[in-house]
Parts: C-alpha cells; sequence; structure tokens
C-alpha cells in the first residue's frame, strides 16, 4: 500500500503543477489528500467550459459597468463550483446586481457626490488589476489633496452609508473601505492640527508686538 506524503511533501507537490496546464491532475491530487474520489469532482465531467463561463460573467460585468441589471436567475444558473476564482467573480457580480438600486439612491442623497459614487461602483465592478490603479489613483489624490473626483469630500459619509445599509457590498472591499474612512478622518484631523498651530503663532506674534507698544 502506498504510503501518503508528508503535508510538507503535498505541498511542494502541488506548487509543482502549473495550475493551467494541470488543473485536472491539481484537483485531483487534492482531492486524494483529502481523501476523496476525484472522479466526483472530474474538471471534465459535463458542463461548460472555463472560457464559457469567463465569458458569460464578462459579458454581465460589461452590463452592470454600463449601468444596468441582470435577471439574477441569469447568475445563478452558471456553472461555476469548478473554478474558484470565476465563482468569487459571480459572487461579486451578484452583489452589484443586487445593488443597483442602493447606488442609484445615494447619488439621489448625494448628487454634489456622483461623481465619487459612480467611481466606488466601477472600482467594485472592475477586474482585479484595473481595480487596483483606480485605488491607488483615488488615494493619491486624498493624500495631494486634490480631489479631482467630483464629491470626492463625501467620502466619510458615503462609505458609512455602504457600511450601514449595504454590508454585502461592504464586504466585498472591507479593508479598502476602512482605509478610505480612516484617511480621510486623519487628513481632517492634521488639518485642524495645522491650523490650530497657524492660530498660536498668530497670537504669539500679536502679543510681541502688544507688548513693544508699552516697552
Amino acid at each position: 500500500m502506498a504510503i501518503e506524503p508528508t503535508a510538507r511533501e503535498y505541498l511542494e507537490e502541488m506548487l509543482s503543477f502549473d495550475p493551467l496546464a494541470q488543473a485536472e491532475q491539481l484537483v485531483a491530487r487534492r482531492e486524494r489528500w483529502r481523501g476523496r474520489d476525484p472522479a466526483e469532482r472530474s474538471l471534465l465531467r459535463d458542463g461548460p467550459d472555463r472560457d464559457e463561463v469567463r465569458n458569460t460573467l464578462e459579458g454581465i460585468r460589461g452590463d452592470l459597468e454600463d449601468g444596468g441589471r441582470v435577471e439574477p436567475n441569469r447568475l445563478s444558473t452558471i456553472d461555476v463550483d469548478r473554478f474558484p476564482d470565476l465563482a468569487r467573480l459571480a459572487h461579486r457580480l451578484g452583489v452589484m446586481n443586487r445593488h443597483v438600486d442602493f447606488f442609484e439612491s445615494l447619488t439621489e442623497r448625494f448628487p454634489h457626490a456622483e461623481g465619487l459614487i459612480d467611481f466606488l461602483r466601477r472600482a467594485l465592478l472592475a477586474p482585479t488589476s484595473h481595480a487596483m490603479e483606480m485605488r491607488r489613483g483615488l488615494d493619491a489624490d486624498f493624500r495631494s489633496g486634490a480631489n479631482r473626483i467630483e464629491g470626492a469630500k463625501h467620502v466619510v459619509k458615503v462609505v458609512r452609508l455602504i457600511r450601514t445599509e449595504a454590508p454585502e457590498v461592504f464586504g466585498l472591499e472591507r479593508e479598502w473601505f476602512e482605509a478610505l474612512n480612516k484617511f480621510k478622518q486623519q487628513r481632517r484631523m492634521s488639518k485642524q492640527v495645522k491650523h490650530g498651530w497657524i492660530w498660536i503663532i498668530l497670537v504669539w506674534f500679536l502679543f510681541r508686538w502688544i507688548m513693544k507698544l508699552f516697552d
């Protein structure tokens, strides 16, 4: 009887697989490690292949980016169980699809922050690499005080509403939303401290000037 390798050997073996060219072998090896029959989760079982699933999801992403919405069963009937990364994308698109009305209501409540709200919505829908570029750009704007996005100064209020009224949306990028919230609050405090020092210096010079009058 073959002896199962240690956990370290198993991990080394898994890392040796090419996830694209040897996806079937990788999954089969994982299932054997778990004591399951690889045939039960074969990548060759009936169902759409990866490219077809991705193309379908990208079509839905495009519809949502254009401000539309899709029928819920259009997402729920897509077979993503075999592809964890595409399953995560399907989940994200489902969350955003369920909150189309929420983002519209945000725009109605913050008409002067329409640019910011649309930016956040598009960043949540964008492919990972593009979304990261968008976030870095927004962070850079906040650091420089440029606020080139319409309504960026309302980001704390908008993020607070997303957290309280749309926790599913907030959960998609919890760390980013929390970072935006903290960054703006810290920037506001630093401005307050800066203004406080300006007033102290002005009062000091005024005091010196008054004292000179009595010299």
